[in-house]
């Protein structure tokens, strides 16, 4: 171990270490349709667009039928109104009747009573007692909430892919969904690391260090998707899509995904108040960022579903 340091400048730790080689642990394949859940309704209640959203684009690729609810009001007239459900997935957190209090409604009702509840909560809260068949973080894991599912219903889901890998869509996603991307990061390493997984993808995307070289990039071309670090000196990424939102037409605004490292609820709610469209937590992955492109690519060809 060793440092190297110049007044004024800054240091350099660095470390070294022996360790054994490490076997990579097969990855859950949570694209893969699952046979078990196959046809069974779903109502996700949540006052949040984008997760109503991205849940039931799991929901839908696992063969499952989702139903979107906003609030608790709605949830209940559904139940109420349409076809049974299998199961609900509820958020803890919502304006007026919050997910606690709809559980308890929903097991009030005879229609209800036996339907199986999943709570999503982002924080430390701890539900009463036999309203809830599982609780799940926010924001949710597809893989934990797959195998909430399997358990709940008592059915295998398919874990791995046939190979044991992921199915990888490196090859040919940017040839399906075609995006003039624009990537805003003040770091230089994350910048780097992004544009590496943008390029293992298909995709070039054009740098910009700071809100300023994102409004000054916008007044040169136009772009279909925004990369935007949340946390950047001088103009940040909500002040930075604030103006965007203010200078551009509707038909010209581009899809902006907030870059962030804070997680929590309300994190998503100011980046989706300042008119940021969808939301990637940093350390992301490649194939988070493949299905967040996936899924502004749909929205902004028309096709959201």
């Amino acid at each position: 171990m060793w440092v190297e340091s110049t007044v004024g400048q800054g240091s350099v730790f660095h470390f070294t270490i022996e360790s054994l080689p490490h076997k990579e642990p097969v990855r859950v394949n949570v694209g893969a349709r699952q046979p078990a859940l196959e046809g069974l309704r779903i109502l996700i209640v949540d006052d949040n667009e984008t997760t109503r959203t991205i849940l039931s684009t799991l929901a839908r690729s696992w063969g499952m039928t989702p139903t979107a609810a906003e609030n608790a009001s709605v949830a209940l007239h559904l139940c109420e109104t349409g076809p049974a459900f299998n199961v609900a997935l509820l958020d803890c957190q919502m304006p007026g009747m919050d997910g606690e209090e709809l559980a308890r409604r929903l097991k009030q009702n005879s229609a209800t009573s036996r339907m199986p509840l999943l709570l999503l909560s982002s924080g430390g809260h701890r539900p009463a007692a036999g309203l809830f068949a599982a609780k799940l973080t926010k924001p949710v894991k597809p893989a934990h909430l797959l195998a909430a599912l399997g358990e709940l219903f008592h059915r295998p889901v398919v874990a791995s892919a046939p190979s044991g890998e992921v199915p990888h869509r490196e090859d040919t996603l940017a040839q399906r969904c075609p995006l003039k991307i624009l990537l805003a990061d003040d770091n230089p390493v994350n910048l780097k690391v992004a544009q590496m997984m943008l390029q293992r993808l298909g995709y070039r995307a054009d740098p910009a260090a700071d809100g300023r070289d994102v409004l000054e990039a916008l007044e040169r071309t136009h772009y279909d998707l925004i990369l935007m670090d949340v946390e950047m000196p001088e103009l940040d990424g909500l002040q930075t899509t604030l103006r965007i939102r203010a200078n551009h037409p509707d038909a010209h605004h581009p899809w902006i995904v907030a870059l962030t490292a804070n997680a929590m609820q309300e994190d998503r709610d100011r980046a989706l108040a300042a008119g940021m469209n969808d939301f990637l937590t940093k350390p992301f992955r490649t194939d988070h960022l493949a299905a967040v492109l996936e899924r502004g690519y749909r929205h902004i060809s028309g096709n959201p579903t």
